[in-house]
């Protein structure tokens, strides 16, 4: 077993008082791990996939921690690299297998890929979740050194940052994954302050380029990025390797610089976009944050003028959403089955659907903000609607929720054929699209739909971020419901309660009674907020 890791570092040896509690941690039969190995980081693992019987020969006696390295170790190289299931190969690489190799130059990415294995094993025995907080600790310790260095290597700290953040998002409590973004800001400040070199040759960076590249603009579509990162990485960087600016460094023009403008609609394996795909929904994400923002402008005339700016935005990211075309990479069809390729065009195309109906979803607002902007509607009801089409500058705003439900329900009908698949390709879960169709429907059908594909696949799988996402589109439900029924029932009421409270303040301007921040863009940001939570829908 030595020779797949024997190499010397000089941190990677543990120094504590725990060994006598790691000697029990691993005290696991062999029996017990291949019961529980059928929910492994994915979808579903056959029976031949299960632990071999000499994998807990190790478990009882660890003394000291190069023991436990080499368990962990034995289970990187055994089960994770050997896991085709869930991992497809880029052409002519492996990214299993390449962090193992850098891990053989790298103290940081040694302890990273030490905590990921921790991990894994943490999913089928909860004795391992010590061990992976160890690990943890110890990666993040490292990051923070290579971050501090002024020469510390961009493609170990995007390497490691990516394995923090794949472990974290499958947290329990998946919220501090978010921090991770610092990296991933640090390196396009590198690009455009330094002027730094293309690095289209470095596989290690390009790979968590394109992971974090993904993770954020999903991450856009949840919550301001930009305000939850920021703290931490003023704080970790002391303010000298950051751009101070809010929207600089999440800009489409910034996240492009690293990409193949030769290949842009060539769809990413792992993600199913192509980056084609990502930078419309970049767009996407930009153009609500200014349309909530202009819903909220008291002065008529400043209104008209933004809606008439953003009309022109969605009538081309429209179109360029509506004509995308995303092509399976060539080695793919070459080497996969036809099932892999489909199931990839598939939830590839899902997400297209998933852009257009975010794009054309209306932008949140909670009701006292609405009365402010645009008045209260009969009987006191906040207006919410966009007010014309993208398509036509009179029509009604009932247009554009028709086409909106008719995306989603081509969307709901692709996703029940994606989830009803025998094949069990964990990176093809289309979390995100059904999350998005969820929260943007108001259709009953709809909602028991999206209900079913979670139910289905809530039970083919333990990774915690889909729970999470569960658990948040039902609480946004339960709110959009609750409101509902406040402006059916208690309109009136609220109508006088207004009229009597704008009398006794005279021109003052009333306060907001939602208790939500202004700057919410999407609703289920605000539910995430009084949850707790930061998802992510990868």
């Amino acid at each position: 077993m030595d020779l797949y890791y024997r190499h010397s570092l000089s941190s990677g040896t543990r120094r504590d008082t725990h060994e006598d509690e790691e000697a029990e941690m691993f005290n696991t039969s062999p029996q017990s791990e291949r019961r529980r190995a059928k929910h492994v980081d994915g979808f579903r693992i056959s029976v031949d996939q299960t632990l071999s019987p000499k994998f807990g020969s190790v478990f009882p006696h660890a003394s000291n921690s190069r023991e436990i390295e080499s368990v962990l170790m034995d289970y990187y190289v055994n089960k994770i690299q050997q896991d085709r299931v869930y991992l497809l190969l880029d052409p002519g690489k492996n990214p299993v297998t390449f962090m193992f190799e850098a891990a053989c130059t790298s103290p940081t990415i040694y302890s990273s890929i030490l905590m990921y294995a921790a991990d894994r094993l943490a999913r089928l025995d909860s004795k391992f979740s010590y061990v992976m907080m160890h690990y943890r600790q110890r990666t993040l310790n490292s990051l923070r050194d290579l971050l501090i260095r002024q020469d510390g290597s961009m493609r170990d700290i995007l390497l490691v940052s990516m394995m923090l953040c794949t472990v974290e998002i499958n947290d329990l409590y998946p919220s501090t994954w978010v921090v991770h973004f610092s990296a991933y800001r640090h390196a396009i400040q590198q690009r455009i302050t330094r002027n730094a070199e293309c690095r289209d040759d470095d596989y290690g960076y390009n790979l968590g380029h394109r992971y974090f590249t993904h993770q954020l603009i999903m991450a856009k579509t949840m919550f301001d990025v930009e305000a939850a990162s920021s703290a931490f990485v003023t704080a970790s960087n002391h303010g000298s390797l950051v751009d101070d600016s809010r929207s600089r460094w999440t800009s489409t023009e910034n996240l492009a610089l690293e990409m193949d403008l030769d290949s842009m609609r060539i769809i990413d394996p792992y993600c199913n976009f192509s980056n084609a795909l990502l930078l419309l929904v970049n767009e996407v994400t930009d153009l609500k944050r200014l349309q909530s923002s202009t819903q909220r402008l008291k002065h008529v005339r400043d209104r008209r003028k933004q809606e008439l700016l953003i009309q022109t935005k969605m009538q081309r990211l429209n179109a360029s959403l509506v004509n995308l075309t995303q092509v399976t990479p060539e080695w793919i069809r070459e080497s996969e089955p036809e099932v892999v390729v489909t199931l990839i065009e598939q939830v590839a195309e899902a997400n297209r659907l998933a852009a257009l109906i975010l794009l054309l979803h209306e932008p949140y607002l909670p009701s006292a903000d609405h009365n402010a902007a645009a008045g209260v509607g009969r009987g006191g009801s906040p207006i919410t609607s966009i007010p014309v089409s993208p398509f036509n500058k009179t029509a009604p705003a009932s247009c554009v929720r028709d086409e909106k439900e008719n995306h989603i329900k081509i969307l709901l009908q692709l996703l029940d054929g994606i989830v009803a698949s025998d094949y069990p390709l964990a990176p093809s879960w289309p979390l995100w699209p059904v999350f998005i169709a969820g929260c943007c429907t108001n259709n009953e059908d709809n909602r028991i739909a999206v209900m079913n594909i979670f139910n289905t696949i809530r039970g083919m799988t333990h990774r915690a971020n889909i729970a999470s996402a569960f658990r948040i589109l039902r609480a946004v439900w339960r709110q959009r419901d609750l409101q509902a029924d406040t402006n059916d029932v208690c309109s009136r009421t609220i109508s006088r309660r207004r009229k009597r409270e704008k009398q006794a303040c005279g021109s003052q301007a009333l306060p907001s009674r939602s208790g939500t921040p202004s700057e919410y863009i999407y609703e289920w940001q605000s539910v995430m907020d009084m949850i707790g939570e930061r998802i992510s829908p990868t």
